[in-house]
């Protein structure tokens, strides 16, 4: 009887380790009328994606998520802050632009972007 029991809390155990829920946004950049931008939020594993930069969560509290990505092969990098009332984002990246076609002339610039989810979350 004991080894069934242990049997079915390990199942329990190991079912619930690959559960995560992924909350997926359609948001769009502040001027625009194209609601073209997917966000995924995964806060079980403090992870959020928007296209092809995936952002780890520093920060939740009621109000905002925050995450951060650092361009690891790269100079600069991310964050991005969704308020979770009004689905509002800020997001800010510092990158090394290419100046020409070859990338023999490039700079470090800052760029920001607002835009707004279609729905608010949690």
């Amino acid at each position: 009887m004991k080894k069934l029991l242990g049997m079915v809390v390990l199942n329990l155990l190991w079912c619930n380790i690959g559960i995560s829920e992924i909350t997926s946004l359609k948001c769009k950049l502040k001027n625009s009328q194209e609601w073209n931008i997917i966000v995924k939020i995964n806060l079980n594993q403090n992870l959020m994606q928007m296209g092809d930069t995936k952002y780890k969560i520093v920060s939740i509290s009621n109000d905002y998520i925050t995450g951060l990505d650092y361009h690891s092969s790269a100079i600069g990098g991310d964050v991005w802050t969704l308020d979770r009332t009004t689905g509002e984002y800020f997001r800010g990246v510092v990158a090394n632009v290419c100046k020409n076609n070859d990338c023999t002339k490039s700079k470090v610039e800052a760029f920001t972007y607002e835009g707004i989810c279609k729905t608010k979350i949690f």
